[in-house]
């Protein structure tokens, strides 16, 4: 039994051999060592904002009122978003939303400003495309801090225009306040999470196809040269024919001619076979006389028979048919 830590020889060949690999084929050095790094860098680049920010939308403003002005300001200046075309139908819009040049359309409708002093409730619509998840979530975001945000601060002014003090108005608009208190990654950087797993991915990825490349050059190095038939009897090559790889035809009615003949050597060495039986058995040692003498000599007799009828059995078919009843084997069963 190998001693703990010693390495077999099978695989300090095996590991040789693979660093011979790398010494003949730069290319390899490159698949393990150079292109992990190459590809973790250009990761780390993508990521490295770690948030997506000033998204581009487009605003449709069919009021172009102070107060249409004043949403379309605040919606460019949170963190989010960013306008960066004004349309002038809801065609052009829906053709830069699926130009990809913009994530999104919010629509300003007509007697915006007047509807909201006037106590109703006008509805500002926003378009995204739900199909970039990350993208329109985050535009989304965007439009749902600064639409509120101004209308809230309209209500505070109606309600300090009729004399309710500021904390009030304030206070009446959030009357019960949510403090919000995110864990683990604050700043939703996609870095700290997407990162993480895409580095052991990108390794598993760079590992399964250095191993094809490996065991393709493997099967590079060898190619037919010839075509072996071996005849095996016993456990052992009896013969072996070569034929060149033009001559497969040849070589197949060759293999199929031996399966033959050896299908048939059986029934041939069948009496041989029992004979020695016979012999090995010692039934032959119970006959009471012997042609050349007395009962020791009977049995000196059955070992030479015994040698005799082995080594015929390893000639072929035809010799021990004509050897078998010349031999001592033959005397013995007489």
């Amino acid at each position: 039994m190998l001693a703990k830590g010693r390495i077999r020889p099978g695989f300090m060949l095996v590991f040789l051999r693979e660093i011979d690999h790398f010494g003949r084929r730069p290319f390899l050095i490159f698949l393990c060592a150079a292109l992990p790094l190459i590809l973790m860098a250009i990761l780390s680049v993508v990521f490295s904002a770690g948030l997506a920010t000033r998204l581009p939308i487009a605003v449709l403003d069919l009021d172009g009122t102070d107060l249409s002005r004043t949403i379309t300001r605040t919606v460019d200046a949170t963190p989010d978003t960013a306008v960066t075309y004004t349309v002038s139908d809801l065609t052009e819009g829906r053709h830069l939303i699926l130009s990809g040049r913009v994530h999104g359309l919010l629509m300003l409708p007509r007697n915006l400003e007047r509807d909201v002093f006037a106590g109703r409730i006008p509805e500002v619509v926003f378009f995204y495309n739900t199909q970039t998840l990350t993208t329109g979530n985050l535009t989304l975001r965007g439009i749902n801090a600064a639409v509120p945000a101004v209308a809230a601060g309209i209500r505070i002014s109606l309600r300090t225009s009729e004399g309710q003090p500021v904390d009030a108005a304030q206070a009446s608009l959030t009357p019960i306040p949510v403090q919000v208190n995110p864990l683990f990654n604050p700043t939703l950087n996609y870095s700290h999470f997407l990162l993480a797993a895409l580095m052991p991915a990108l390794l598993q990825i760079v590992i399964v196809t250095t191993m094809a490349y490996t065991v393709g050059l493997d099967g590079e190095r060898y190619a037919w040269t010839l075509i072996d038939v071996a005849e095996i009897r016993d456990g052992r090559v009896a013969l072996t024919c070569q034929f060149e790889l033009d001559d497969e035809e040849a070589a197949f009615a060759y293999a199929e001619e031996c399966m033959r003949a050896a299908d048939a050597q059986p029934k041939t060495q069948l009496a041989g076979q029992q004979t020695l039986r016979d012999v090995r058995s010692g039934s032959v040692s119970d006959v009471p006389t012997c042609e050349r003498g007395d009962a020791g000599q009977c049995r000196e007799c059955n070992r030479n028979a015994e040698h005799d009828c082995e080594s015929l059995m390893e000639g072929t078919r035809d010799e021990i048919r004509e050897e078998f009843a010349a031999s001592d084997c033959g005397e013995v069963l007489g």
